[in-house]
């Protein structure tokens, strides 16, 4: 599990590269030095994983693959995150079931990124609530299958006809805003509503709205429901406002509430810090190169179930860090701890290409629901 609020990682060529189950990203901030339009290959680069939750990532530059998902992945979710001009690239044996909710694609000249590497990159995936300055382009009339847009600002979609996409509401606001968020809210008892006819769905938009997770009725109203407030939201046809017209059968065929940590049920727990990147020779001070500070503690036996903290600076790292043990790295906050990275991956490894090769790494193949492989707070 990887829990990276709070931190800011900058490079010419950043690369976060995982590999799990239920792996969960929260917070992380990335931005890359200047190099022209796209500036840097790789940001967050999913493969081979299951159930993977990315929620408030900021790309505050523009990299090719701002976010990659590659081989299948089902159940991930990006959600409430944000980019100058965010590319989220399915690559060839793509991700199944994969929603995106409640981001803002910055300018959005290129949402779906490389688009038509192979057909059916993106079974059944879901684009819910996307934003962005300009009208997005549709995806790929080849992206894949089943695929279901509501309320997005793109360009009408003109699939094949037997892709059978659904397209809902693709340039108005809908509630829920964000359906993981909804999702994972309802299931975890969150949604107080002693509504009686609650599943009989005896209002069908756009009869009624939304006020908050509470229905309501539209210029009128009934023992049931409330009339609308002038504020009120338009449901989803496929959700309703707290899930009421949501049906396994339907269009939205899944539950991503499990994603993330602990299958979503609880928080990531605060561990305690067992060791001060300080008392490792590290400075800081964003012109000393500190990584042999983070070496030399990764390798200390003693770092080991529960958080390497960095105080606040500016901690230049110059090489690969495979971190392999139960170890979360902890700064002080957003905007004080920062980890730059000044060079690139080619000045690291050369011009040549393997998938071994990253800043922060971890290829998990047996991980416990109570340990964090790579964690940043």
């Amino acid at each position: 599990h990887s829990h990276l609020p709070l931190l800011l990682v900058c490079s010419q060529a950043p690369l976060l590269k995982l590999f799990a189950l239920y792996l969960q990203i929260d917070g992380l901030q990335l931005s890359s030095g200047s190099r022209g339009v796209n500036n840097g290959l790789w940001g967050i680069w999913l493969k081979n994983g299951a159930d993977t939750l990315v929620k408030n990532f900021n790309a505050g530059s523009r990299l090719v693959r701002d976010i990659a998902v590659q081989g299948l992945q089902p159940g991930t979710v990006i959600a409430n995150s944000t980019g100058v001009d965010l590319a989220i690239d399915a690559l060839n044996a793509g991700p199944y079931g994969l929603l995106v909710s409640n981001v803002d694609f910055g300018y959005g000249s290129r949402p779906w990124g490389a688009q038509g590497v192979v057909t059916d990159v993106t079974s059944f995936m879901t684009a819910w609530n996307l934003k962005s300055q300009a009208k997005m382009p549709a995806p790929n009339p080849i992206y894949g299958p089943l695929m279901n847009l509501v309320s997005l600002n793109i360009s009408d979609p003109s699939p094949q006809p037997n892709l059978k996409w659904y397209n809902e509401n693709a340039t108005t606001q809908v509630y829920p805003a964000d359906l993981y968020a909804a999702q994972r809210y309802d299931r975890l008892g969150g949604i107080v509503d002693n509504d009686p006819s609650q599943g009989q769905v005896p209002y069908v938009s756009p009869g009624y709205g939304c006020n908050g997770w509470h229905r309501c009725l539209i210029d009128t109203s009934n023992s049931t429901f409330q009339a609308c407030p002038s504020n009120y939201t338009s449901p989803s046809l496929s959700y309703g406002c707290a899930g009421e017209l949501w049906n396994a059968s339907n269009r939205l065929p899944a539950d991503w509430s499990f994603a993330g940590y602990a299958n979503g049920d609880k928080p990531i727990p605060t561990l305690p810090v067992v060791a001060n990147l300080r008392d490792y020779g590290a400075k800081g001070d964003n012109i000393t190169d500190d990584t042999a500070a983070f070496i030399k503690a990764l390798s200390d036996p003693k770092v080991n179930n529960g958080a390497l903290y960095l105080p606040p600076g500016v901690y230049r790292l110059t090489k690969a860090l495979d971190i392999r043990k139960a170890i979360l790295l902890r700064g002080a906050g957003k905007g004080l701890t920062t980890i730059y990275i000044p060079v690139s991956l080619t000045d690291v490894y050369g011009n040549t290409w393997s998938e071994v090769s990253g800043w922060l790494a971890a290829e998990v193949l047996h991980l416990s629901t109570t340990k964090c492989i790579i964690c940043i707070q």
